[in-house]
């Protein structure tokens, strides 16, 4: 069970009231099996327990966001923070039992935000949510549930009955991002394939242009595979020339192309030295043809081409 997140500010041990500011968190309720569920990792101490409830030492975890701003190269371990919003100074503070990962929140692109998670058991009237792990549909389990729970606590009221899958979410979370890449992948697709049909074009008509020359090379001895090679050789320089062309351009655009995709080094060698290959490949396909052609091509039938 949990509540909705919401913005804290805290004073955390040590912090000097006078002269500094308090520090801005998003603060959460969290009972024991919340953060094991989601799968968010402990980094340092130890869950919540069914020890952390009302009368017991009030007991709070942080992720490791919220240890770096508060303690900065520091183990927040059996430290204590103050929720701003109380008016007493010397109010007693809530230990660090626990420093867990972090956690995106406002999607994929934004950094993560320091969080506390305090102990469901120990908060009174708390309005949450249930988070359910199940491999059924969670609309053909929430009567069951429901009755269950009421079963335990006749007064429990329950609002609104709506459940969301955490595959939606975080589908929800990116859809955005994966229709960019989507639009960038097709562009790159159809960028390849005008290259490739453009530099068949130009070596075919290159081929056609070359026919009487080709055949008096071919009638005076030339070996074909020479003549072969030549074609290659000329539908591949004019690629390489495009690969340093590109491959510049994109190393000095990388850092905006970067702001388009997540955690993705601003200038990846290893993409751009696979991406050029393709390149290289699409190339050499597309002079394949032509450079066939002229090859196979019948010397006398050449020379009385016009």
């Amino acid at each position: 069970m949990k509540d909705r997140r919401s913005p804290v500010s805290y004073w955390p041990e040590g912090h000097d009231k006078v002269q500094a500011e308090p520090i801005f968190a998003l603060r959460t309720w969290a009972d024991i099996g919340y953060l094991r569920m989601l799968g968010i990792p402990l980094m340092e101490g130890r869950f919540f327990n069914r020890r952390d409830r009302l009368g017991s030492t009030q007991v709070v975890m942080i992720n490791e966001e919220a240890a770096r701003r508060f303690w900065p190269g520091e183990s927040p371990l059996g430290k204590t923070i103050v929720d701003d919003r109380k008016q007493d100074p010397d109010a007693a503070g809530m230990t660090v039992v626990g420093v867990v990962g972090d956690v995106r929140t406002n999607g994929l692109r934004q950094a993560p935000q320091p969080m506390v998670y305090e102990a469901a058991l120990q908060v009174r009237g708390r309005q949450g949510w249930l988070l359910i792990k199940s491999a059924r549909s969670a609309v053909s389990l929430l009567p069951d549930i429901v009755g269950r729970l009421r079963a335990v606590d006749p007064d429990l009221r329950t609002y609104a009955q709506q459940y969301y899958r955490f595959d939606h979410l975080v589908r929800d979370s990116i859809w955005r991002l994966n229709y960019s890449m989507l639009l960038l992948v097709g562009l790159a697709g159809l960028a390849l394939l005008v290259s490739s049909v453009g530099i068949y074009g130009v070596l075919s008509y290159t081929v056609r242009q070359r026919t009487r020359e080709i055949g008096l090379r071919l009638a005076l001895g030339a070996d074909r595979s020479h003549v072969m090679n030549t074609i290659l050789r000329q539908g591949i320089s004019v690629a390489i020339a495009g690969v340093v062309i590109g491959g510049a351009a994109a190393a000095a655009l990388s850092r905006y192309l970067s702001s388009l995709v997540h955690e993705v080094q601003p200038l990846d060698w290893l993409t751009l030295v696979f991406v050029s290959g393709i390149m290289l490949a699409a190339a050499l396909l597309a002079s394949y043809q032509p450079a066939a052609k002229a090859a196979r091509m019948d010397p006398m039938t050449a020379l009385r081409h016009e």
